[in-house]
């Protein structure tokens, strides 16, 4: 435990944490269309209004989830390497694959 932080910055940490692993489950159910701050905050048992203190707004949200997913896969990369692998998954923990773009013309 870091004994810098103060019990109130731990308990924001972790809210956010919890936060944002409900939001990555229902990303993965619902897709991005449908994330929804009202819903994470319905499943955590607070009131919707108490959630934008973590985040301002819904693409906020997704934008942090979007960077953790990137470092999770740099991560993932790292330590592959590490074990002497080649290549990372390319696959995020309960979290839908992007198909690739077509190429394009010319």
């Amino acid at each position: 435990m870091n004994a810098g932080r103060t019990a109130r910055e731990r308990v924001r940490a972790e809210l956010i944490r919890e936060i944002t692993e409900i939001a990555r489950r229902q990303l993965a159910t619902e897709g991005a269309a449908g994330l929804s701050l009202r819903a994470v905050a319905r499943e955590m048992g607070m009131v919707s209004s108490a959630i934008y203190r973590y985040f301002p707004n819904r693409d906020d949200l997704l934008t942090t989830l979007i960077i953790d997913g990137y470092n999770a896969v740099g991560t993932d990369g790292r330590s592959g390497r590490r074990r002497g692998r080649r290549r990372c998954s390319g696959r995020l923990s309960g979290m839908r694959t992007v198909p690739e773009a077509p190429a394009l013309p010319g």
